[in-house]
């Protein structure tokens, strides 16, 4: 078993709130050991599959109840380099692109 490391909490260091939103164990076990509020997406797979939405809900949901300072962690883009898997990288980049364009004329 591993031991805690001695980390000043982010809330005592900076005097802010903060959240983590992420799939991946280490990002929340770092999370965890600053004191940050850990928040589990339903759907958030640590995958390029991942519910990207339902990561930003969770991030404005968290800046409502006057959370600071909120990390979404996105690991896709770490995956399919390591995967070497560059097309499927841009590919997914460009769907996303076309989602946040059309997301912002529903708006106006």
């Amino acid at each position: 078993p591993g031991k805690k490391p001695d980390i000043p909490l982010f809330s005592e260091k900076y005097g802010k709130s903060m959240a983590v939103i992420c799939a991946v164990d280490l990002i929340k076990g770092i999370g965890k050991c600053v004191g940050a509020d850990v928040i589990n997406v339903s759907g958030a797979t640590g995958n390029f599959d991942t519910d990207y939405a339902g990561k930003g809900r969770a991030a404005i949901e968290a800046f409502k109840k006057g959370t600071e300072l909120v990390y979404v962690h996105v690991e896709a883009r770490h995956l399919l380099s390591d995967r070497q898997q560059g097309r499927c990288l841009l590919a997914r980049c460009y769907q996303f692109r076309l989602r946040r364009q059309q997301q912002t004329k529903n708006l106006q």
